[in-house]
């Protein structure tokens, strides 16, 4: 999510100087779950990826990008002034097609609609071919439902995703900043579907890391994320699992040929990351997921200071 957040300021928001119409949900994403009692018990964490059904999934994600900036001055503004707001809403399936005897299945991640909103009034729905057709609704017009092949563990790691079909369907529109673009898009949305678990039981407290993400930034610098899962809690039933999410961020810029050009330097201030995750034991599967982050870029821009702050909110949820 936090590439595909990045780059959407990037390719598609509408700014609003005054800020009055910039406003996230205080309730989005919801509270975190209550579990019905609790129990001490270790759990196994997979996922039931041989259904013979599509799996529905979706995940509505609500951006506010703020921006303060001076010019050739040694101060910068500190003020939090709202710059754009986003709200996108992905409706997907992923059809499971066969697992071999490692536990590594073959599936299809189809998304079938794409909503996304800012202030003013411009809206996009791919479903309603009247609405915007700015560059990354063009882009989600190629997403929408042109399969995209994974390999998944059932563990949750994605061994390989293959974006070259929705890159095929840019047909015209399909250059460099638009392949790697929607390859971001491809890539959060599978990292999103799945959690990595671990291959022992997970009690109650304890933690498991899963691998760390690169997003790379027109190869002038990496965003390194790590995210970490505790589980806090084991339904009395045994039906449900709690799991609390810690992300921490770095920042690598760049050597050698892709280094920043001269004049430019770009840095990770901060990050403020927590999330939880809602399991359910019985039929493997995540059942909602929300994210809520916080994060703060500064730099040079040929002597002139900038600030770049946004502050992210996602939920990911099955079978809505």
């Amino acid at each position: 999510v936090l590439a595909f957040i990045v780059l959407a300021v990037v390719f598609w928001v509408w700014p609003d100087p005054t800020g009055k119409s910039i406003k996230l949900d205080p309730f989005f994403p919801g509270k975190e779950p209550t579990l019905r009692g609790t129990s001490s018990q270790p759990v196994t964490l997979r996922y039931a990826l041989a259904s013979k059904k599509p799996q529905q999934r979706s995940l509505e994600i609500q951006l506010i990008a703020y921006q303060g900036q001076t010019h050739n001055s040694k101060r910068l503004a500190d003020e939090k002034k709202p710059l754009a707001l986003q709200r996108i809403i992905f409706d997907f399936v992923y059809e499971p097609v066969i697992c071999d005897a490692h536990a590594v299945c073959n599936l299809r991640l189809i998304v079938k609609r794409i909503r996304a909103s800012g202030q003013r009034g411009k809206n996009y729905d791919s479903a309603d071919k009247n609405t915007s057709t700015q560059l990354s609704p063009l882009i989600y017009d190629a997403l929408v439902k042109t399969p995209v092949p994974l390999r998944v563990h059932t563990s949750g790691k994605v061994e390989s995703v293959d974006t070259k079909p929705v890159s095929d369907a840019l047909g015209k529109m399909a250059t460099p900043p638009a392949v790697a673009y929607l390859n971001t898009v491809v890539q959060s949305l599978s990292n999103d579907l799945f959690v990595v678990f671990p291959e022992k039981p997970v009690g109650v407290n304890e933690t498991f890391v899963n691998p760390e993400l690169s997003i790379h930034f027109a190869d002038l610098t990496t965003l390194k994320i790590s995210r970490k899962f505790t589980l806090k809690g084991v339904s009395a039933d045994g039906a449900q699992a709690l799991l609390q999410t810690e992300m921490t961020t770095r920042m690598v810029v760049a050597e050698g040929a892709a280094k920043n050009p001269p004049g430019y330097t770009l840095a990770l201030e901060g990050t403020k990351a927590k999330g939880w995750v809602l399991y359910d034991i019985k039929a493997q599967d995540v059942l909602r997921a929300a994210r809520d982050i916080e994060f703060s870029f500064s730099g040079t821009n040929n002597k002139e200071q900038f600030k770049q702050m946004s502050h992210f909110k996602a939920l990911y949820r099955s079978n809505p």
